[in-house]
């Protein structure tokens, strides 16, 4: 009877830990697969501008330098149609170059519309999953909570949440004692060690030792 427990105990406990395990694996799988979507968007947008739309604004604004600087330059007459038509072209494939990196960028706004994720403090615990999301290119959206939400002390000791809060000032004050007994203040049946801990955490052992 009690092996028959003890077995049936460790099948629900294993079967849990699978559980947790697989939610885990699919949130780092969709973790990669959005940074992977990210590094694309942004391979994709330098590739457009490197290579066709900065070439092209570059070009025409060599040629206003070359057309529009009368001062230092003579131009004769046939060559200004000439040089203001290249100079509308080049100008004209930067805005088109524009207009279309900006059209691709556009359709994959919504290539991610499963979103799984978990906070670092408690990677185990899934805190949103199966939310749909579509967000404009260009556009920062931010999740936001009500403030606390989610968190209940009334369940806890006291003495314990008590034990685990400190205050620090904008300006520290050191009682007219010596550093131990200013240490020991918080916790006066502290031992040794917890007071040696106390300082190393602070950085202050050469100020006492």
């Amino acid at each position: 009877m009690l092996s028959n427990q003890i077995i049936n105990g460790n099948h629900v406990a294993s079967s849990s830990y699978n559980e947790k395990k697989n939610e885990l694996e699919k949130c780092q799988r969709h973790s990669n697969l959005h940074l992977e979507y990210s590094q694309i968007r942004q391979e994709i947008d330098w590739f457009y501008y490197r290579n066709v739309e900065l070439p092209a604004y570059n070009t025409a604004n060599y040629i206003a330098q070359q057309v529009l600087v009368p001062i230092r330059t003579v131009i004769p007459f046939g060559e200004q149609d000439k040089d203001t038509e290249e100079y509308r072209k080049n100008l004209f494939d930067g805005k088109r170059v524009s207009i279309e990196k900006g059209f691709i960028l556009e359709i994959t706004r919504a290539i991610v519309n499963i979103v799984l994720y978990s906070g670092r403090s408690a990677h185990w615990m899934v805190i949103l999953n199966g939310l749909s999301v579509e967000i404009s290119s260009g556009k920062v959206v931010a999740l936001c909570g009500p403030s606390a939400y989610g968190k209940n002390i009334k369940t806890l000791n006291v003495t314990w949440l008590r034990s685990h809060i400190g205050i620090v000032s904008q300006q520290p004050v050191l009682f007219t004692e010596s550093i131990e007994e200013n240490i020991r203040f918080e916790k006066r049946n502290a031992t040794d060690d917890e007071v040696q801990s106390a300082v190393k955490m602070s950085n202050g052992l050469l100020l006492v030792f």
